[in-house]
């Protein structure tokens, strides 16, 4: 049975005539609290319906009883249902309710759901049932394939059928499963409620808001309810006028398309970056940005990015593709995807979302910035050592009850006890401590412990592992960190000395393990990965001072020192490296002028000279030419900028100290590096034993939530968003050119009500930081942009433009800038004052609500267009005029400081895990997001992902399993990361992988594998992916089935017609070297035979062969399979049974395809069809059975589209034995050369006969660079285990699509990833401002009495539909309600905006 543990009483499972039936019913009446969950056909919520449902109460002689009832029982407790005050306790209620009300059931008390409750006190952890379960009571039970033995997948039965033979035949089976997720709901809801009872807020409102349970209880509660509500109704969507709008904006975008092409003066695809960038930097000579680094030769390149089109808006070449982007983008989100989720009545049902630490005994010892500590002595903000390699603090400390405890023991000697929940990493992935097994392998920073005496200083000994203990007494002494680098030191002592001198001395431990291991040595001691405090004997080697100071430059100490000595910061010297530099003309002594430059440049092209010539022509050196003709030197900007002179000025320094830092002669790039990453080895699990319980202690850590702990490296421990569709994102009126928001319609006989609040976040931090003149000039009613322009940006203004800003002239310029709009007046009339006092408001704009959101001084540098030091300067001025802005923002840091959390008015927290990191950036991130932090996440559900069970959907696997890591199948867990808006990354290989705004995908850099978000993902990175490798998994195919369902696919058609429905039609024609018509035809017709069908008869053409087979018992097999029977040449897809097949099935089916469609006989053997979802799915396949190919696309051929997939000749002939045998093709995927450090030992160690691999080791092993494909076949022809590099390809362009789905990850990928609950809100103030309006208004009796019904929250908007005839009043009572949202008055006024219409667009 699925119970949750030993004594838990049975489910049980009701019918019709059962007699406990009517004494349950009268004990669900009486009690105070139920459990409900249901069980559905589906997850649609305004289509499916339940089937079943399971209770859980508690009953009165004490226990808690777990029912589960056929759907059509419900009704005897509709008492119950109509009792207002009894409490029901659900999971994801809404859902919930929504399948209830889809069969007439409604509930009249109040709704508690346990996920938006977890999610008040743990945000950052998983909110899902299970998650919490497996959390905070240990318990798990299996999935629901698992209990009901189906395997998902394409052909399974659906949902709904399954749980229906399960009550005929399994019915206690079903009321196990079903009863679980009640029961444990109502476990959850009274521990969750007494968790929140005992926190406290930090409310600006105690007397309402004292606990977090008061804030559960007044505002989420009946928040939703709201939620559902607006969700239940949905709002009208007018297709027709979606529909006239995609022709104009298809036809837009084509008419975009010909213009930028015809303004380059040549064909080329203009959704490519590496086009873009050509264009941009080479052809018309724009100065980069910014760079990233990367690329397909592993060099920086100048980024085309949204900063890119923003600041070079001005060039005809940037703004076109700008709109054609946009315009791409717009179309794709907001028009297209609406036909597919509108219910029958063409209404749109959004959903609303609002928004436990492993451990271990005591006496294990954790490695941290103060040595090895006993878990129960590490303290909040010390530092340890992450799986990344990187320190991270610890953020918060736990003791829990005793549990069992699992002994892991390696093959090193090391033994580490946790308890069963605790997980190990594996150098790719985590597995927990009661699913590791003898023979896997566990990621060690150390080896076994080892005790050494100290020379000369008996009876002390010193450790592998950095510790000192007394050696008869086995007391281990207390290390102190010494210096500012944290290096650590102990006192020790002989002869009894209790004063310091030549018996009792201070000695670093890095010198004591040195000695002790190594021996005495007058040379220095070496921290080999930079961190000071890590003294594991692995990590020390003496050294000489000058590699001491070659480790500071590496590590990034040697940076710090210099900007103690210097005046300039680092960021100064970027803000100085990206400053634009005037032209100027060359001294009186200079040979050469920028006219004689661009004559030498004309004479080179016109009349071909030589270098050389031009040269001694011009009298200067051959160097001096070479770099003119290149446009290194003596080429005009194209951009105003500043000069060295007044750059020299503004920082202080010398203008040869400007232009050695441009040069590139001071302050280089390496001067920068910011810490080598500490590199990990396997050990081998030899035992796995189970021992009695105990008191345990838990670590949570910030960032990668992991730890060393015994030398094995181990883990520990918004706003409102919506989606189907997302209309979060909808464009607002006055930026949506096409007037998307009219689609949006009142139903016939109503108005479509919308309000929406005025500059909230400015008035609150207005009010909240007692900036009493901003709040004067709200009271006032003035424009506060104008206002703030005139107090912030005055000097600015007056230094760049020579404008001096004043309140009358901007508003007077606002005036004449909406006249111009109107062409009230002419453009000459509209002054450069004019443009510049415009200008100025929509600067301090991005001032004002920049500094809410902690932007950066770079951020803002380009959004107002001045230098960083000038936005810095701005930022400063701006809290110089408002110095309580400033005391806000830092008071909310000291308060995220000491508690860990930042605080909303009404008292809700947010986890801030960085704002106690050593990392500057990391705590400056964590102090910026003080009040807006954003949350992680991952995958959606059909983005597929590499098991031992096949290329399967990544919401189809299993809960648990084993997954492809690039090298080996690792243990995983699957969790749900809920919805959330979706993106797409474009690589060069022309794959595309879909994600979430939130997902980590592996990039190579020069110097390792690291992780980045998708926010952090830049154009020309390098994302890792598996290299194409034979892989073996899924399970056996016939061969016969695999090839010839491969050659249908390219060369096959199946009858659609209703009397030939049965049929399949093989066309085979000559292909020289390959195979004759003949041939071909004759093996599918033995093929066939060989099944016991007849074929019938080939039908003949001069130059093909056709062959049918028409048999139900064919199709039948085939179908099983999978095979996409009845489909069109542009429906295609590949078999089912061949993502799940083994490989020989694979290349079968693979082969298949290559003889119907590939032309194999090329230089660049293809395969060229008119669908890329095809294309791309056999590229997957093609990539586990060792060959890699690349999707080029489209080509247009007068209306036809189509799609080529080129493979690697070298892969292909080796895998297939087709075409001509070559040498693997070098593609450019340069290996980190901190990978290639870290194999030095055994890239040495190979045997290798060929002098040509003989001298492409010695140059790695001399420093130089490695290709990854080149690499691993050194180690194949050596016939040794290679090191861990991966295949990359260059990120082309990432795009959010602006749809929202259902997301899922696996702890293998990313386990540092943080949980997107369902039901989580967004943590800022001003959703919590609307949030009250929304309670507000769906409370009040006037709203009711005419009619209004609120259909969709966006931001700050709020939308109700309500009879035409009373619009008017009901106007008026929104913004009554919306201005006065807080129980007394804040201070600042509320101004709200909008009005009634019949449309979105009209009513705004």
């Amino acid at each position: 049975m699925t119970r949750f543990r030993v004594g838990l009483e049975p489910a049980e499972y009701l019918r019709e005539v059962d007699d406990r039936l009517l004494r349950y019913v009268r004990e669900v009446r009486d009690a105070a609290e139920v459990a409900i969950d249901t069980e559905t056909t589906g997850l649609l919520t305004w289509r499916e319906v339940p089937l079943f449902f399971s209770l859980a109460w508690q009953a009165p002689e004490g226990v808690v009883r777990r029912v589960c009832l056929p759907i059509r029982l419900i009704s005897v407790f509709e008492e119950s249902f109509r009792d207002p005050d009894k409490k029901w306790i659900l999971a994801n209620a809404k859902f919930d309710m929504h399948m209830l009300a889809n069969i007439g059931v409604k509930i009249a008390g109040p709704w508690y759901d346990v996920q938006v409750m977890h999610a008040l006190l743990y945000e950052d952890e998983k909110h899902g049932l299970k998650a919490m379960h497996q959390a905070i009571f240990g318990w798990s039970w299996p999935d629901f394939g698992k209990t009901f033995g189906v395997k998902k997948g394409k052909n399974a039965p659906a949902t709904g059928t399954v749980l229906l033979e399960m009550e005929r035949t399994r019915p206690q089976v079903l009321a196990e499963y079903a009863a679980n997720d009640a029961y444990g709901t109502l476990m959850l809801y009274y521990w969750l409620k007494d968790m929140l009872q005992k926190q406290p807020t930090w409310s600006a409102y105690p007397e309402t808001y004292d606990t977090l349970w008061d804030i559960y209880y007044k505002t989420e509660l009946p928040y939703t309810k709201v939620l559902w509500k607006c969700e239940r109704r949905g709002m009208l969507l007018d297709l027709e006028y979606l529909d006239n709008c995609r022709g104009p904006i298809q036809d837009q975008i084509e008419e975009l398309e010909r213009e930028i092409i015809a303004l380059r003066g040549k064909m080329f695809n203009v959704d490519s970056v590496a086009e873009l960038r050509t264009w941009f930097y080479n052809e018309l000579h724009i100065k980069p940005l910014d760079w990233s680094k990367g690329g397909k030769n592993g060099k920086r390149v100048p980024k085309v990015d949204k900063e890119f089109f923003e600041h070079y808006a001005y060039y005809p070449a940037v703004k076109l593709v700008k709109e054609y982007n946009g315009l791409r983008k717009f179309l794709s989100t907001f028009v297209l995807p609406m036909w597919g989720i509108v219910d029958p009545e063409s209404r749109i049902h959004t959903t609303l979302r609002q928004a436990r630490a492993s451990c271990m005994p005591a006496g294990e010892l954790v490695l941290t910035a103060r040595g090895y500590l006993p878990v129960e002595e590490v303290r909040v903000g010390d530092t340890v050592l992450s799986h990344t390699g990187i320190p991270r603090q610890v953020t918060e400390t736990s003791r829990h009850a005793p549990q069992p405890i699992y002994r892991v023991t390696l093959s090193n000697g090391l033994s580490l006890r946790t308890t069963g929940n605790h997980e190990y990493f594996t150098g790719n992935s985590w597995v927990r401590a009661d699913n590791l097994a003898p023979g896997g392998t566990v990621a060690v920073h150390a080896d076994q412990e080892v005790w050494k005496d100290i020379p000369g200083w008996l009876p002390y000994q010193v450790s592998s592992w950095g510790r000192v203990r007394h050696h008869r007494t086995k007391h281990v002494l207390r290390l102190f960190p010494k210096g500012k680098w944290g290096h650590l030191k102990v006192c020790i002592s002989r002869n009894g000395a209790q004063k310091r001198g030549p018996d009792r001395k201070d000695f670093t431990v890095q010198r004591l393990v040195l000695r002790a291991f190594r021996g005495d040595s007058s040379l220095e001691a070496r921290h080999l990965n930079g961190i000071a405090w890590d003294n594991t004997l692995g990590n020390l080697e003496y050294g000489t001072p000058k590699q001491n100071r070659a480790d500071a430059l590496v590590h990034g100490s040697m940076s710090r020192r210099r900007v103690g000595r210097t005046k300039l910061t680092e960021k100064e010297v970027q803000d100085i490296r990206s400053a634009v530099i005037c032209p100027q003309e060359g001294s009186p002594n200079s040979k050469l002028s920028y006219a004689l430059a661009e004559e030498m440049r004309r004479k080179k092209k016109e009349e071909g000279k030589t270098c050389t010539a031009l040269a001694r022509e011009y009298g200067i050196s051959v160097s001096s030419a070479s770099s003119i003709l290149l446009g290194q030197t003596w080429t005009k900007p194209t951009v105003e900028g500043t000069t060295v002179e007044a750059l020299a000025k503004l920082y202080g320094v010398s203008r040869d100290h400007i232009t050695s830092i441009r040069r590139g002669s001071r302050w280089r790039s390496e001067d920068y590096i910011t810490g080598k990453r500490v590199s990990f080895y396997t050990a081998t699990v030899v035992q796995v034993v189970v021992e009695a319980a105990e008191e345990t202690f838990g670590l949570t850590v910030e960032v990668d939530h992991s730890h060393v702990t015994g030398g094995i490296v181990t883990h520990n421990t918004g706003r409102l968003s919506s989606s189907d569709p997302n209309c979060q994102n909808v464009p607002n009126p006055d930026k949506d050119k096409h007037k998307i928001r009219k689609a949006f319609i009142a139903p016939p006989g109503k108005s479509l009500l919308v309000h929406d609040y005025d500059q909230l976040e400015m008035r609150l931090v207005a009010v909240g930081a007692q900036a009493w003149p901003m709040v004067q000039m709200f009271i006032d009613k003035k424009d506060i942009h104008i206002g703030n322009a005139v107090s912030v940006l005055n000097k600015l203004w007056q230094r760049k433009y020579g404008v001096t800003l004043t309140y009358d002239l901007i508003k007077e310029a606002k005036h004449q800038q909406e006249r111009l709009k109107k062409k009230e007046i002419s453009p000459e009339e509209f002054t450069d004052t004019f443009a510049k006092c415009c200008l100025a408001r929509g600067a301090v704009k991005a001032v004002g609500y920049g500094l809410n959101y902690g932007i950066g001084d770079d951020k803002l540098a380009g959004q107002i267009g001045c230098l960083p030091s000038e936005a810095y300067e701005t930022r400063m001025e701006y809290f110089h005029e408002y110095p309580g802005i400033k005391m806000f923002f830092d008071l909310s840091v000291q308060i995220a400081r000491h508690t860990g959390y930042a605080f909303t008015y009404l008292g809700r927290r947010r986890f801030l895990g960085q704002i106690h990191s050593r990392w500057q950036r990391d705590r400056a991130a964590a102090e910026r997001r003080a009040g807006n932090m954003a949350i992680q996440g991952c995958l959606p559900a059909s983005t597929r992902v590499l098991t031992t069970k096949g290329y399967l959907p990544i919401g189809d696997i299993p809960a648990t399993g084993e997954v492809w890591t690039g090298h080996a199948f690792k243990p995983y867990k699957k969790l749900y990361r809920g919805a959330w808006e979706l993106a797409e990354l474009l690589l060069s290989n022309g794959q595309i992988l879909s994600c979430d705004t939130r997902h980590k995908v592996l990039v190579a850099t020069e110097q390792d594998y690291v992780f980045k978000s998708y926010e952090e993902l830049e154009e020309g990175d390098r994302i890792c992916l598996s290299v194409a490798q034979p892989v073996h998994f899924g399970r056996a195919l016939p061969r016969g089935d695999a090839y010839w369902m491969g050659f249908a696919l390219g060369n096959g058609c199946t009858a659609q017609s209703t009397t030939h429905h049965n049929a399949l039609t093989i066309t085979a024609g000559d292909r020289v070297g390959c195979y004759t018509k003949e041939e071909m035809t004759a093996a599918f017709s033995a093929y066939v035979q060989r099944l016991g069908i007849s074929p019938q008869k080939p039908r003949r053409s001069p130059t093909k062969i056709s062959v049918t087979v028409e048999s139900a018992a064919f199709k039948d097999r085939w179908l099983r399979l999978g095979y996409c029977w009845g489909e069109t040449a542009h429906t295609k897809r590949v078999p089912a049974a061949i993502w799940t097949a083994s490989l020989s099935a694979r290349k079968a089916f693979l082969r298949g395809m290559l003889d119907a469609d590939g032309a194999v006989l090329h230089d660049t053997p293809n395969i060229h069809l008119c669908q890329r979802e095809l294309l791309a799915d056999l590229q997957m396949l093609f990539r586990t059975v060792g060959v890699d190919a690349v999707l080029r696309g489209p080509y247009v051929d007068g209306t036809t589209v189509s799609w080529r997939l080129d493979m690697s000749p070298g892969q292909l002939h080796a895998v297939f034995r087709i075409g001509t045998p070559r040498m693997p093709e070098i593609t450019r995927m340069p290996v980190p050369a901190g990978v290639l450090r870290a194999s030095e030992q055994s890239l040495r160690a190979l045997h290798l006969l060929s002098k040509s691999q003989q001298a492409i080791r010695n140059r790695v092993l001399r420093g130089g660079p490695a290709n990854t494909y080149t690499l691993l076949h050194l180690y194949d022809t050596a016939k040794q285990a290679p090191p861990q590099v991966y295949a990359t390809r260059t990120l082309v362009r990432k795009v959010a699509i602006g749809r929202e789905e259902s997301t899922y990850t696996l702890s293998v990928d990313d386990p540092g990833h943080r949980f997107d609950s369902e039901g989580v809100i967004s943590k800022n103030t001003a959703a919590e401002v609307v949030k009250l309006a929304m309670l507000h208004c769906d409370e009040d009796p006037r709203l009711r009495e005419l009619g209004a019904e609120m259909t969709m929250q966006v931001h700050d908007e709020l939308l109700h539909e309500i009879p035409a005839d009373a619009a008017a009043e009901g106007d008026k009572r929104v913004r009554e309600i919306m201005e006065h949202p807080f129980e007394r008055d804040i201070g600042v006024p509320l101004t709200v905006g909008g009005g009634a219409a019949g449309n979105w667009y009209e009513a705004k």
